[in-house]
């Protein structure tokens, strides 16, 4: 203050200033506590050393200098508290937090401090006195305890145990944990003493415990202590701690209670200790109830047993009666009470009572006389004040009951009236399987009986197998001894070639509880073996275990004789069956050709008076044809006549062959509607001028798939069937049809699916009702004798079985008769046959040659002369090894190989197999008017003319089978 020079700042000379402010002066220079002054409108700051420190670097340079020029950064702060001083106001502060700058960087910091105002004349104030002191350490120690409070506070409360702060000798609540509030229940803690927060407390000893380890300073810590805490029933168990907390000085202020409420624990552990009583105790009592084989003695030590362990005054056991109105008691434990053998009404033991017990309840009371159940009774003169009753019930009726009495009330535990029930039902299985045992001895000793009296070999086994009873009819057998057989020594008498099955089928049935039964030898007392039947059956007990098993042995020794005997017949039996089924089949196959041949004869008149009719085309046409003076027009019309009538007979002669083509059923998929059209031809023929064919083919082709020529046999059969009907006139309709459903008919139901429908109508006579079911059966005939065989409708009928079909009839005498033949309608696989390919006609061979194969001379000639007319250059072999033999002079001058198929020695298929192996590259023509070798194995993949042929089928043949094959050879 000296050293400043106070003529540079506002203030002046010291020596110039007001005697007020020397006193100041004089007053903060004399005081060690922080003080400063700010006078005038500038605020100059003056201070003493101790507000220094403050100050830190801004000191020496602040002193004489305006307040807010040396603390700009806490203007706002407190400048307004200045303005109200300087108004005359005096200001008081106990903690005003403030950011300065005093050391470069910002600090926050707390003063305590007063502003005097100062008056100078006329009462105004010139300057502003303070007395301050900086509080920050403090303030930040207090925070930080404050903080430490609230982290241990906040431990606490996370601590998995509950936890409680209490302070002074009165224990007063500062802190308790959710834990805590969850054991005690809701209730105010904070600021109240521990004996008014916890009044049911009292007695229990806590209270107590604190007071002392207030007192004394020593903690006290506590396991599974019992707590009664108000609104519980039951008691709690807590493991604790009581840790007194002491001040710097070591003086006791206060109690830190903490702990664990282990009441399941507890609980659990008393729980499991009387479970092992109660298993120690059931254990026992189950071997002592073994021991007993009387049913009396049974229950006699198990209510010895039950009354001991409970400490009961009375436990027996009670019958009812027949009639349900009365009990007989009986086997009693007795303890300070007087027996009550012998028989009640039952009612007198409490119609509650009883109640419960006829609907399978247990009845528990702890005081009779509470209940108006029993109450009035006078059972307590009985030694009756608490009972358990356990009823024993079967098939809706009260049998009996096991009784449990106290001679004064009892709360009877769960765990009490849960070991009663387990007792009963131990009691009633024990005497149960007691009587049952009774019962087996009996049995088995009739058993014994009637086994040795039986003249069959008889043993008995364990359930695990091993047989231990025999008898005397098996020791006889093999002359051994009792005992000799037992365990698994029966083996001995077995042969060794069938020791494993027996062995293995014997393991399997004690595994599986399976009826045994086995055959295998057994040897006899003179070494010789017997074939046995060994038959044993489990005898099960009432849960359906296996007691034993008991079983017979059976001499088969003759039946096995019989049997080998009988076997070797079977097996010529078998030989002769199969001999007898070859010929059944040679049979059948010659029935189906029998019935087409039928149906050919039938043919056979038709197509002779055809051909004749033919023939008279051809003779009137070619006789006309040799007239000299013929004009052209007539010429050529007779000549096309003799076209055309060729053209029928071929087509006439090619259905008939291929109709009476003999071969083995093949079924194939072809269309049903375009084979009806190939065949009503024949029809026609067959039923003459008189009766009308007409034909209904579905818009869209049907397929089926099954052998061909027993469908084209069935339609014939059909239309002969129909023809006679007619007597020769009338109309015959043949219809295709798809449809869905077969019709119910003969012995079973409506079918659904997809199916072809083909009927066959016809307006004759019908048929009588009484045959209607009988037309089907082979050799079955109305017609008179010569007519008709009986044959043709059962191969319509066979054929539609044989196909996966059906055959219906609806006939009406006088109007006419439908066959509906139902077949199963087949996708078309791509393989059905097609129209041939239109090719071009050859009018020019263009000097193609061919190799001519032919044994006729008419046709051979015929043959080389129209192939020379149309252009083509011939060699003509006359046989097969001539055309080899032209073949082998040089193949390639020929383009094509046209042959006949049937000429003596090689025929023309054989032929055109060796060409093709000889020269690949060569195509092959076939021509045949019929073959049956072509009939009974087809083409071979060669190409086919059939005889007779025209010179346009020729020539587009060849034309054809040369294009053809051109077409599929290698460039080159």
């Amino acid at each position: 203050m000296r050293a400043n020079d106070w003529g540079s700042t506002k203030l002046g000379d010291p020596g110039d200033w007001p005697p007020a402010l020397m006193t100041l002066v004089s007053v903060l220079l004399s005081s060690r506590q922080p003080m400063f002054v700010a006078w005038g409108e500038d605020r100059i700051l003056l201070y003493n050393d101790a507000y220094a420190p403050m100050l830190a670097a801004r000191h020496p340079a602040a002193l004489g200098r305006p307040f807010f020029e040396v603390w700009p950064e806490i203007s706002d702060a407190i400048g307004a508290l200045m303005d109200r001083v300087f108004a005359g106001e005096p200001v008081h502060m106990n903690d005003l937090e403030l950011t300065l700058h005093r050391n470069g960087y910002p600090e926050q910091t707390h003063f305590a401090f007063s502003y005097t105002p100062v008056p100078g004349k006329n009462g105004i104030v010139d300057g502003l006195f303070c007395a301050c002191t900086e509080t920050t350490f403090q303030v930040q120690a207090e925070r930080r305890a404050a903080n430490e409070r609230r982290r241990q506070r906040h431990l606490l409360q996370q601590m998995p145990g509950f936890v409680a702060v209490l302070a002074g000798p009165d224990h007063v609540f500062e802190h308790v944990n959710d834990a805590y509030v969850t054991l005690a229940g809701p209730r105010a803690f904070v600021g109240l003493k521990a004996r008014n927060v916890f009044p049911e407390l009292t007695g229990q000893g806590f209270f107590e415990l604190l007071d002392e380890v207030y007192r004394t300073g020593l903690p006290f810590a506590a396991r599974a202590m019992p707590i009664h805490l108000a609104g519980e029933t039951e008691k709690r168990f807590i493991d604790f701690l009581y840790q007194p907390i002491r001040d710097d000085d070591g003086t006791v202020t206060g109690i830190f209670a903490g702990g664990y409420d282990i009441t399941e624990r507890v609980r659990a552990e008393e729980a499991l200790r009387s479970t092992e009583r109660r298993q120690a105790f059931m254990l026992a009592l189950g071997d002592s109830m073994r021991e007993q084989v009387d049913p009396r003695a049974t229950m006699q030590a198990a209510v010895d047993a039950l009354g001991r362990h409970i400490g009961a005054s009375r436990v027996g056991y009670g019958l009812i009666g027949s009639d349900g109105d009365t009990v007989t008691l009986e086997t009693e434990y007795l303890d300070g009470v007087g027996a009550l053998v012998g028989t009640y009404p039952i009612e007198s033991f409490g119609p509650g009572n009883i109640a419960n017990l006829r609907a399978g309840r247990t009845s528990v009371y702890a005081d009779v006389e509470d209940d108006p159940g029993t109450a009035g009774l006078g059972l307590g003169e009985l030694g009756i004040a608490a009972l358990i009753s356990v009823p024993l019930v079967r098939v809706g009726q009260l049998r009996s009951a096991l009784y449990v009495n106290q001679r004064v009330p009892r709360v009877w535990t769960t765990d009490e009236v849960e070991l009663v029930e387990e007792v009963a039902s131990r009691i009633w299985d024990a005497v149960e399987r007691a009587r049952a045992d009774a019962a087996r001895r009996e049995s088995e000793e009739q058993f014994r009986v009637f086994a040795q009296v039986m003249p069959n070999q008889v043993w008995a086994a364990s359930a695990d197998g091993h047989l231990y009873w025999f008898n005397d009819q098996v020791y006889a057998y093999c002359a051994a001894v009792p005992g000799e057989l037992d365990g698994t020594a029966w083996t001995s008498i077995v042969h060794p070639d069938d020791l494993d099955a027996a062995g293995l089928a014997w393991a399997r049935s004690v595994a599986t509880g399976e009826v045994y039964e086995a055959e295998f030898r057994i040897r006899r007392f003179d070494a010789a073996y017997h074939w046995f039947l060994v038959r044993a059956e489990p005898i099960l007990g009432p849960s359906g275990e296996i007691l034993r098993w008991v079983g017979t042995n059976t001499d088969i020794e003759d039946q096995k004789r019989i049997s080998a005997e009988l076997r070797h017949l079977n097996e010529t039996l078998e030989q002769r069956v199969e001999e007898r089924t070859q010929d059944l089949l040679l049979a059948e196959d010659a029935l189906r050709q029998a019935q087409k041949m039928e149906a050919v004869g039938q043919l056979t008149g038709g197509v002779a008076h055809d051909f004749n009719n033919l023939l008279t085309v051809i003779k009137s046409s070619t006789d006309l044809l040799k007239r000299p003076d013929l004009p052209e027009e007539r010429r050529l019309r007779y000549v096309g006549a003799i076209s055309d009538t060729v053209a029928r007979a071929a087509k006439l002669t090619g259905q008939l062959l291929a109709f009476a083509r003999r071969q083995a059923l093949k079924p194939e998929v072809f269309d049903v509607g375009r084979s009806v059209l190939g065949v009503a031809d024949m029809v026609g023929t067959l039923t003459g001028a008189r009766i009308r064919i007409v034909t209904n083919l579905a818009e869209v082709a049907c397929y089926i798939d099954a052998d061909p020529s027993q469908f084209d046999t069935a339609i014939v059969n059909m239309a002969v069937n129909a023809r006679d009907a007619m007597e020769g006139e009338g109309v015959l309709t043949i219809s295709v049809a798809a449809t869905s459903l077969v019709p119910a008919m003969r012995s079973h139901h409506a079918i659904s699916g997809d199916f072809v429908a083909v009927s066959i109508s016809d307006t004759g006579s019908g048929i009588a009702p009484e045959n209607v079911e009988r037309i089907f059966e082979p050799f079955f005939t109305t017609k008179d004798v010569g007519q008709g065989t009986g044959l043709g409708l059962s191969q319509v009928f066979g054929f539609a079985k044989q196909s996966g079909g059906e055959i219906g009839v609806e006939s009406t005498p006088g109007v006419g008769t439908t066959f509906t033949l139902y077949l199963p309608q087949a996708a078309d696989d791509g393989t059905t046959a097609r129209g041939p390919e239109d090719v071009e006609p050859l009018s020019d061979g263009h000097g193609m040659q061919i190799l001519v194969v032919e044994d006729n001379i008419d046709v051979g000639t015929f043959a080389t002369q129209t192939l020379a007319e149309l252009g083509y250059a011939t060699v003509w072999a006359k046989n097969a090894d001539e055309a080899l033999a032209e073949l082998a002079t040089d193949a390639s001058r020929f383009d094509v190989v046209f042959t006949d198929v049937v000429m003596p020695g090689m025929n023309g298929i054989d032929l055109a197999h060796e060409i093709r192996r000889r020269y690949h590259e060569l195509p092959v023509l076939l021509a045949s008017g019929y073959s049956h070798v072509l009939a009974k194995n087809g083409t071979y993949g060669f190409e086919l003319l059939h005889k007779p042929y025209s010179v346009e089928q020729l020539s587009r043949t060849l034309r054809k089978v040369a294009t053809s094959w051109q077409s599929r050879m290698p460039a080159v």
